[in-house]
């Protein structure tokens, strides 16, 4: 039986910001920062930066990285939720205390979740691949796929679905069998001993049998 080839593939954000310069982070911060502004005015963008960039080490600056701003937030409700637990046990019959705590962590948890949802917004209005835009996408998914007559995986690091759509696009003749769908589960072990019941990953089928590739 002769030998087949194959291969493992990881794209990152490189792949999107090459089809479309407007994904790039920084690019994406700065609207995120200018829709918040809009609604909110230049104050809280200017509070929310100031309570990120204490959050973050030295160094680290959250102006062009919209995970640093958003994620301060949820660093903060994380640490709130410690110190209600402290507050518990320092403090146990000091309840208005507790319910202080929570409604600081909650007003966190509030702020990023209303910053994921602009960078979202900004993602998935970026993340249109037309036919005629996505011409060299599909090429490059192909000669991928023509390569190699093994098993060919993808693993995406990428916010938005442009390879996932190239995908489809250049296999569309195949089963997909969609990670997001949350009806298919398998079970994992974990540190050689635990087991766990997860989402199955992606699976892409070419049909034939000749070849298969994954996303992950």
């Amino acid at each position: 039986m002769p030998a087949t080839h194959s291969a493992a593939i990881l794209v990152g954000n490189g792949l999107s910001i090459a089809f479309n310069a407007e994904l790039n982070l920084q690019t994406i911060t700065e609207e995120v920062m200018r829709r918040i502004e809009d609604a909110a005015g230049d104050d809280v963008v200017a509070a929310m930066k100031e309570i990120a960039e204490r959050a973050l080490p030295d160094g680290v600056t959250s102006a062009e990285d919209f995970e640093q701003l958003v994620g301060a937030f949820g660093a903060e409700s994380r640490t709130l939720s410690t110190l209600e637990t402290l507050a518990s046990l320092t403090s146990p019959t000091d309840r208005k205390l507790r319910r202080a705590i929570r409604r600081v962590a909650s007003f966190a948890e509030q702020v990023r979740d209303n910053g994921v949802s602009h960078v979202l917004e900004v993602i998935c209005e970026r993340s249109r691949a037309y036919h005629d835009d996505a011409a060299d996408l599909h090429a490059l998914v192909s000669a991928v796929l023509d390569r190699f007559d093994g098993r060919v995986v993808f693993g995406n690091l990428n916010y938005d679905t442009l390879l996932l759509a190239a995908l489809m696009h250049v296999c569309r003749s195949g089963d997909l069998a969609d990670m997001a769908d949350g009806r298919t589960r398998v079970t994992v072990t974990v540190n050689d001993e635990e087991e766990r019941e997860v989402p199955a990953l992606r699976a892409l089928r070419i049909l034939g049998g000749v070849r298969r590739s994954g996303v992950a």
